[in-house]
C-alpha cells in the first residue's frame, strides 16, 4: 500500500493516540505519536508531516501553543485540533491561526478520516498525481 499522508498526533492521552495511530496505519498513513506539546516540537524537528493533530488539552503548551510553535517549522502544514473539554475562546483562537479543523471528544472515526482525506486530496494536487 502507498503511503498516503506523514501524521504527528500529539494527545497526553496513551490509549486515544495509539488507538488513531493503530487506525491511521490501517490506511495507509506513516503516523508518529507524542504525549505533549514539547515532544511533538521534538520530533517536528526531526522530520517533516503533512498534518498534525493535537489534543487541545495537554500538560506544559496546549495544542494552541504546540501549533503556533510547529508553525516556525513550516507554517503550510494543515492541524486538526481535539478536546474532550471545549473552549469557545480557544477554538475562535485557533481559527485565527489558521488551525484546519476541530472535534470534540468522543468523535466519530469517518469525521476525522474525512478531513484526513481532504488533506491527502490536497497534497495529491499538489503533487500533480
Amino acid at each position: 500500500m502507498q503511503e498516503k499522508l506523514r501524521i504527528l498526533i500529539a494527545d497526553d492521552d496513551k490509549n486515544l493516540r495509539e488507538g488513531l495511530r493503530t487506525v491511521l496505519d490501517a490506511e495507509g498513513h506513516y503516523v508518529d505519536i507524542a504525549g505533549y506539546g514539547e515532544e511533538a516540537l521534538e520530533l517536528a524537528g526531526q522530520a517533516v508531516y503533512d498534518l498534525y493533530i493535537l489534543d487541545l488539552r495537554m500538560p506544559g503548551l496546549d495544542g494552541v501553543e504546540t501549533f503556533e510553535k510547529l508553525c516556525s517549522f513550516d507554517n503550510t502544514i494543515p492541524s486538526i485540533l481535539i478536546t474532550g473539554q471545549p473552549d469557545e475562546e480557544v477554538i475562535a483562537r485557533s481559527v485565527t491561526v489558521g488551525i484546519l479543523g476541530y472535534l470534540e471528544k468522543p468523535f466519530k472515526m469517518e469525521t476525522l478520516l474525512s478531513l484526513i482525506d481532504k488533506v491527502w486530496q490536497e497534497k495529491k494536487r499538489r503533487l500533480g498525481e
